[in-house]
């Protein structure tokens, strides 16, 4: 199975192995002679741990605890990390090519608006100011703010540990008390 990214060879939507894709090579499956009426395809989809799709992830039902445990974890770094990869490669592509947000969107599969959403985000946090500890999400709602404000808010985020939607209502009840404040005077 070849994959090129999210882009399948051949125009097909075929399936990435996670053998291939997110876990070290596996030997090819070996076909028994008496089992000549399965194809190797079959026999290879059975003898893998786990298949991953465009569309879904089916584990092999003697899928191992610890190996379910790995998936989700390589799943999880995998998400948590599209969004900056995706804005980074964009970004690079406007700034060599030109702007190239519709053959990005084509590529991607993402429509235009939100690469250029993603290309705001990562364009607003260096590499170096961007926290591991906190998701995709919390720095595209600070992403609009100054820089200070910014650090203190992904600070404060790290500290407390707050949701996103923690930090949305504390920016709220702060900006609210603040303009209260203004307008009364104080």
């Amino acid at each position: 199975i070849r994959t090129i990214g999210r882009l399948p060879l051949r125009g097909r939507s075929e399936p990435v192995a996670c053998s291939r894709w997110l876990r070290e090579p596996r030997p090819a499956p070996v076909r028994s002679i008496g089992d000549m009426t399965t194809s190797p395809e079959q026999i290879a989809i059975r003898q893998r741990q786990s298949e991953l799709t465009h569309v879904g992830w089916v584990a092999n039902e003697h899928l191992p605890y610890e190996e379910w445990l790995r998936m989700g974890s390589r799943f999880g770094a995998a998400a948590r990390g599209a969004g900056w990869w995706v804005g980074d490669w964009v970004l690079f592509g406007t700034a060599r090519y030109g702007s190239k947000y519709t053959l990005a969107a084509r590529v991607t599969s993402y429509d235009a608006q939100t690469l250029m959403n993603m290309v705001y985000v990562v364009s607003r946090f260096e590499i170096s100011r961007r926290r591991e500890d906190l998701s995709w999400s919390h720095h595209a709602e600070l992403a609009a703010l100054e820089i200070d404000e910014q650090e203190h808010w992904l600070d404060r985020a790290t500290a407390e540990r707050l949701s996103v939607r923690d930090m949305r209502e504390l920016m709220t009840a702060e900006r609210t008390h603040r303009e209260r404040r203004l307008r009364s005077g104080q």
